[in-house]
């Protein structure tokens, strides 16, 4: 089995596994045995678990980011988003109730951003506002995207993704533009 075939079917594995039973829980010894191989095989491809998971968002779970990333509006990137985090619902909980929170936090803010960022860009589109400013509101956005995701991951998915992000909408639609709108007026006051 060549390199990729086997970091795939290490993968999948782990990722079986995780649907199973908790984060903590997990063995390199029970990865291997999923795909019928050594441990030693495993060490080769991955140093241990972490370096495992942040391989499998690396090349799984941020395409699916990289995708919402690319829809045309962000209301259609955040759809994607929250859809690909209904498939692995089961993992990101596993993941997220363990000492992998910090890797999916990440993971989140890394990808979220990108997304807000570039709405908040179009949004200031031929106005004269700071890149730092831009910065700033895109940060401030992304973290109360992923506050308000990884809340409803932890609280079980209480409502649906169709309507967690008609309510993320509500609130980015009006706010982005008046808080565009408010640097620049702060900024020519000064």
């Amino acid at each position: 089995m060549n390199a990729d075939k086997t970091k795939l079917a290490i993968s999948l594995s782990f990722q079986k596994l995780l649907e199973e039973k908790p984060f903590q829980k997990i063995t390199i010894s029970d990865i291997s045995q999923g795909c019928g191989i050594s441990r030693m095989t495993f060490y080769y491809h991955f140093s241990d678990i972490y370096t495992l998971l942040d391989w499998i968002f690396t090349n799984d779970i941020s395409t699916s980011f990289t995708k919402a990333a690319k829809e045309e509006c962000w209301q259609d990137g955040i759809g994607v988003l929250l859809n690909s985090i209904l498939q692995r619902r089961k993992m990101l909980v596993n993941v997220l109730h363990s000492t992998g929170r910090d890797q999916v936090v990440a993971l989140f803010d890394r990808n979220l951003e990108h997304i807000i960022y570039n709405y908040v860009k179009q949004e200031a589109k031929g106005r004269r506002i700071e890149e730092d400013d831009l910065i700033f509101i895109t940060h401030f956005y992304k973290y109360a995207f992923n506050g308000t995701i990884l809340d409803w991951i932890d609280r079980g998915f209480p409502v649906s993704a169709e309507e967690l992000r008609k309510d993320l909408e509500i609130l980015m639609n009006n706010n982005i533009n008046d808080d565009i709108n408010d640097f620049l007026d702060a900024r020519t006051r000064k």
